[in-house]
């Protein structure tokens, strides 16, 4: 037997009244949806992450090879003209985050998910908000 109490609700309060009240353009009152943000924009920080991993998807196929052979690495903007990566050839993709955890977190997923090789450089990670890629060449 159920007791006469609804689930997911509470006595009277809707699950959303936690979140602020604005007045639209219209003059009618509203609560922007968890999934967007207050002013009631998209969440662009997910979508810029989803977007340089697809975009490092299409690259690797596009280029070919297994994912094992790639090499991925984060550096800092200021830094990416000083990489020196000789044999990486046309294969080099730079990919700029919107932060320094967007790019690590990136590096990881591709690291620990697809098994991408990190390419490990002496960087101060914490600076990093650009992320590379590139196969390395057969010598």
């Amino acid at each position: 037997m159920t007791s006469g109490k609804k689930r997911g609700y509470s006595h009277g309060k809707a699950r959303d009244d936690d979140r602020p009240r604005f007045r639209s353009h219209d003059g009618f009152w509203f609560r922007p949806s968890r999934k967007h943000g207050l002013h009631g924009e998209t969440n662009a920080l997910l979508e810029t992450r989803q977007t340089i991993i697809n975009n490092i998807h299409g690259h690797i196929k596009g280029r070919g090879g297994r994912y094992k052979e790639w090499r991925i690495g984060v550096c800092a903007g200021a830094d990416c003209g000083k990489l020196d990566i000789p044999n990486a050839g046309d294969s080099l993709l730079f990919q700029t985050a919107r932060s320094p955890d967007d790019a690590t977190a990136i590096m990881a997923y591709f690291v620990y998910i697809y098994d991408v090789v990190r390419d490990k450089r002496d960087l101060n990670i914490e600076d990093c908000d650009v992320v590379y890629l590139y196969k390395p060449m057969p010598e």
